[in-house]
């Protein structure tokens, strides 16, 4: 279902600024806006936005993207104020919530040439157990490790440079404090960046890197970890 809402129908179609409400709403997802948009002397579009949707994995696939490799990117929902012009979608005042992570912060998504989506966002409280859930690092009743190839097809669709920072951290039962981390995903290399992270008693810093190869991938990591004085 959609519905929308032009608050000058005349101007609107000479490509002058007019209001403009638009709701649009199935069981992939929710969408709403609330604002203006003009098309001279190019696209733009100014108002709050608000998306959610029940599982975004399916969403992503309803509306023809890849979605990132892993399990996790269920139950969404996104409210900002939203900067359209041209190709680039600027969000502020960002609260997302994925997975039963909240965070906060700005967002800029650009559509001109390959997509990029760059920003920082905070939180009192991130989990990432559900996106490490499909990894395998042995084998099922083996002590071996799982030799199976790591697909990274869902990571060569979108270029990352996000910060992140989390008063608490978890990951898959292990629980860490003060967390600040820069994600860069570039033609479907990954590199996680540990700035500051408070686990085990000490610091941990440092950097992983996940690299595509021609039949799986390669992690390669530089970690330092400090006692607490």
């Amino acid at each position: 279902e959609v519905g929308i809402t032009v608050g000058d129908f005349a101007a609107a179609l000479q490509g002058e600024r007019s209001a403009l409400k638009l709701r649009a709403s199935g069981p992939p997802i929710k969408v709403a806006f609330d604002g203006s948009y003009s098309m001279r002397p190019t696209v733009k579009v100014v108002g709050s936005v608000s998306a959610d949707a029940p599982s975004l994995r399916r969403a992503m696939i309803w509306a023809g993207q890849k979605p990132l490799a892993g399990g996790g990117f269920g139950l969404f929902s996104l409210k900002a104020q939203t900067n359209v012009v041209g190709g680039t979608i600027a969000l502020t005042g960002v609260n997302l919530e994925l997975d039963g992570n909240v965070a906060e912060g700005v967002l800029t998504f650009a559509t001109d040439g390959r997509q990029t989506l760059q920003g920082t966002l905070a939180s009192d409280s991130i989990d990432l157990s559900p996106y490490l859930s499909t990894i395998r690092l042995m084998a099922d009743r083996e002590r071996e490790w799982n030799r199976a190839p790591i697909a990274l097809d869902g990571l060569t669709t979108v270029d990352l440079d996000l910060r992140i920072s989390a008063a608490k951290l978890a990951v898959a039962g292990t629980k860490a404090g003060r967390t600040a981390v820069g994600l860069n995903l570039r033609d479907g290399n990954l590199t996680l960046t540990i700035g500051e992270s408070q686990a085990f008693g000490g610091v941990i810093r440092g950097s992983l890197a996940l690299s595509r190869l021609q039949n799986g991938a390669s992690l390669k990591s530089q970690l330092q970890f400090s006692n607490v004085d």
